[in-house]
């Protein structure tokens, strides 16, 4: 006699086997090395200087891109109607992390705009994020510019790899959006604590070879450097974020958002943005912490 619940039972499980196929053949198929990140940086800057800065970027993001003008915006919207320029955007990147999925990626690194119309030079340093598409092609998902008063020097990439390829294959949608969620309150935590603690609360949140990029100063590399500074300079931040991602193997994301900085009594406001990653105690720390005036 056929068990009632035969049926039934089989049908659960070749659903579970085949999610878990698909989940598994999904993350292979995204499966980049750090080398094909770099070399879609590269891309970016051939596209841009063969078909224009509009073009290029189109070209090469993600249908959910932003870029930061100086708010968060559409980026394919945006470079839609930009006027044509003739910039030659010239990109060196200096650091790259890769994701263990292999597919989501950071880039950052120093640029030079020329503006052929008045043959200005603009220096800063870009942060790029990168995602895997369907196809198996990098596209940008975040990409933001922040000047600086002088030009970084070019140096190696240093990449950047994960200590290990060990992570969870097996995540529904309410679990990658949980981890999403989990990102987005750390960085409210860490608002609500520079609300009360100020600067020292960086020191819970920032990694130790964390980089700031505070649009119009000189970037500086690491928690000995960054807090004397915002000491030395009476600088005071406060933020709150409004979007967030992360890679599906959950090491790496960012967050974005507004802040409020007070420099020797002068509040501003500015567009920021956070590259975090877990790190060996499996709690997440900030690696790149940007500001771009508003």
């Amino acid at each position: 006699m056929k068990h009632p619940f035969s049926t039934t039972y089989k049908h659960g499980l070749c659903s579970l086997l085949l999610m878990s196929c698909l989940l598994s053949a999904y993350s292979q198929k995204n499966k980049h090395t750090i080398t094909s990140l770099i070399n879609a940086d590269k891309l970016l800057q051939k596209t841009i200087f063969l078909k224009g800065i509009n073009k290029g970027f189109i070209k090469l993001s993600d249908v959910s891109a932003t870029t930061f003008k100086p708010s968060p915006v559409d980026l394919k919207s945006y470079y839609a109607n930009y006027p044509p320029d003739s910039n030659i955007y010239n990109l060196r990147p200096a650091v790259a992390y890769i994701a263990k999925s292999g597919d989501f990626g950071i880039i950052t690194g120093p640029y030079i705009d020329s503006r052929k119309q008045n043959a200005n030079l603009y220096y800063g340093n870009y942060i790029a994020v990168w995602r895997s598409n369907p196809k198996n092609k990098w596209k940008i998902l975040l990409h933001a510019d922040i000047p600086s008063p002088q030009l970084d020097s070019f140096t190696n990439t240093k990449l950047e790899l994960p200590a290990n390829e060990k992570y969870s294959r097996l995540l529904g949608p309410k679990k990658i959006q949980m981890r999403k969620d989990i990102v987005f309150s750390t960085d409210e935590l860490l608002g609500k604590s520079l609300a009360y603690l100020g600067n020292k609360s960086f020191l819970e949140y920032y990694s130790t070879n964390v980089k700031l990029l505070l649009a119009n100063n000189v970037p500086l590399q690491g928690v000995d450097e960054v807090i004397p500074f915002f000491d030395t300079h009476n600088i005071s931040i406060l933020s709150e974020p409004l979007n967030t991602n992360r890679a599906y193997s959950g090491d790496l994301a960012f967050t974005y958002g507004k802040a409020i900085i007070t420099i020797n009594n002068e509040k501003k406001t500015y567009s920021y943005i956070r590259i975090w990653q877990i790190q060996a105690d499996m709690k997440w720390y900030i690696i790149i912490d940007a500001y771009i005036p508003l």
